[in-house]
């Protein structure tokens, strides 16, 4: 009997406004030459296995904080994606980039996070890049693993196409179901053109939220198959203030499997997949 030894990561998400760009990206080159977290504590192990930013730069507001608490939404005008920061009720609108960090942490004995941000308080190299951030949230993840799934273990080379980050709450009733069934999509979603980079859970922060990383060589405009894929195993959001191609092609979808078993829904919507981007098609 083999002892199961989840896959701890670090999952850091950066605000840092449009001016500090290019200097944050220089201090965080010179961090990693200089080992990362490995020159605070030798016998640190964590590794860097992926690194991403958005693109352009975009308009949020970075309020002032009201007892120190924050929240992070996402809000939709026009079937178009922005991302707000709230911290109050007042402030001015900044230009922004956002960077996500995916650190590996192999060793369980290395988790203790809240140690280790002590001792970057003490280093030099790591509050240079600390200074130049408006906004840090940090959370354990841990790495869901399917046997034969086909999940992708190297990051493309830079350039080369465009990463999806994708994160999902769940109810607790609908989690299993989700779990269950995301194998089977992958072969369907990779002939689609999009290749998984992990689906991780969060083991702080929000309860039932799911992390994922795809990369395509198409343009990332056609993400809705990835949120057409969740939404089609439950019923899509009742009255939508701003209807999109994925709570349509969803809807449509639900209301044809709804009544099948699960291994037959399941089955039906790997058959639907492809066909998401003309939503014609599935009525």
């Amino acid at each position: 009997m083999s002892l199961y030894i989840p896959s701890y990561f670090l999952h850091v998400d950066i605000i840092v406004p449009e001016g500090n760009r290019d200097a944050f990206q220089k201090q965080m080159a010179n961090f990693l030459r200089l080992d990362g977290f490995r020159r605070l504590d030798p016998a640190n192990q964590w590794s860097l296995v992926l690194a991403l930013r958005t693109p352009d730069p975009f308009a949020t507001q970075l309020l002032e904080a009201v007892g120190g608490a924050h929240e992070d939404g996402i809000e939709k005008q026009g079937g178009r994606v922005r991302d707000v920061l709230e911290r109050g009720n007042k402030g001015t609108s900044r230009q922004v980039y956002r960077y996500v960090h995916l650190w590996n942490i192999p060793d369980t004995n290395d988790l203790n996070v809240a140690a280790i941000m002590n001792a970057c308080a003490d280093d030099p190299v790591y509050m240079a890049l600390d200074a130049l951030v408006a906004r840090e949230i940090q959370d354990l993840v841990v790495q869901i693993e399917w046997p034969s799934a086909d999940v992708a273990t190297n990051a493309p080379t830079p350039g080369n196409g465009e990463f999806v980050r994708v994160r999902r709450q769940f109810k607790s009733k609908d989690l299993g179901a989700y779990v269950y069934n995301v194998p089977s999509l992958l072969p369907a979603l990779a002939r689609a053109g999009w290749t998984s980079f992990g689906h991780y859970e969060s083991a702080t922060g929000l309860l039932n939220t799911f992390t994922e990383f795809w990369h395509t060589n198409r343009s990332a405009r056609n993400s809705h198959l990835l949120e057409t894929m969740s939404n089609a195993f439950g019923p899509p959001p009742e009255n939508p203030k701003a209807p999109t191609n994925d709570t349509q092609a969803a809807s449509i979808i639900w209301n044809k499997i709804k009544d099948l078993d699960p291994y037959e829904k399941r089955e039906r919507l790997i058959q639907y997949l492809p066909a998401v981007n003309q939503i014609s098609a599935l009525q």
